[in-house]
């Protein structure tokens, strides 16, 4: 869905902002910004995380900087510059691959949204200001006994670009390893097994 033009955040002091998706209009629309369009232009009224509808969300975006990197509450696949970003466990010793994406049957619509502000001080001036330094979204989900949480984060430091952080808690003991997909093709696999009931965190680096 485009609602700016070339996905550039609307506000100066912001680099991002989130927009929510929705699958059928509320209050006249299928969208909510973070912050207000209003025909006199872009002003400072902004939505909270508490307003956004999950029950009639389609998807859940971030755009600035010219990128739009959203996911689909439906199937909580990422696209990441235009490519689809996918994540799957490989039990090797059963021979069981699980999609811990793509299930339909439940939203994915328990969803995470954040920044992280740092103050930035000059102490010739004597001047603070705030500025955001990271923006994350994702979301946690329990599926087949697992529970998953996949954030996104889009970090403003020179030469870092986006990454996913992903968390599994295994019900099970599981020598296995994670398989990564871009656009439907396994791009790269990590041996990591799974203890019962213990958190494993990856992080996968988006080039």
């Amino acid at each position: 869905m485009k609602i700016y033009n070339n996905n550039q955040s609307p506000i100066t002091y912001e680099n991002f902002i989130w927009i929510a998706e929705y699958n059928e209009k509320i209050n006249n629309r299928l969208y909510l910004p973070e912050f207000e369009f209003k025909n006199s232009g872009f002003g400072n009224v902004n939505h909270t995380f508490d307003e956004i509808n999950k029950e009639k969300l389609n998807s859940l975006a971030y755009i600035g900087n010219g990128y739009r990197f959203y996911y689909h509450v439906n199937d909580g696949i990422f696209n990441i510059y235009n490519s689809k970003i996918q994540l799957k466990y490989y039990d090797i010793e059963n021979n069981i691959e699980y999609d811990f994406m793509n299930n339909k049957f439940k939203p994915y619509n328990d969803i995470i949204l954040y920044k992280t502000i740092a103050d930035e001080f000059d102490f010739k001036t004597n001047i603070s200001k705030k500025l955001t330094i990271e923006y994350g979204m994702g979301y946690k989900k329990i599926i087949n006994h697992f529970n998953i949480k996949c954030i996104l984060h889009i970090s403003m430091e020179k030469n870092i670009k986006p990454f996913l952080t992903f968390k599994i808690v295994s019900p099970i003991n599981i020598n296995g390893e994670l398989h990564f997909y871009i656009d439907n093709k396994l791009s790269a696999n990590i041996k990591s097994p799974l203890k019962l009931n213990l958190g494993k965190t990856f992080k996968i680096n988006i080039s």
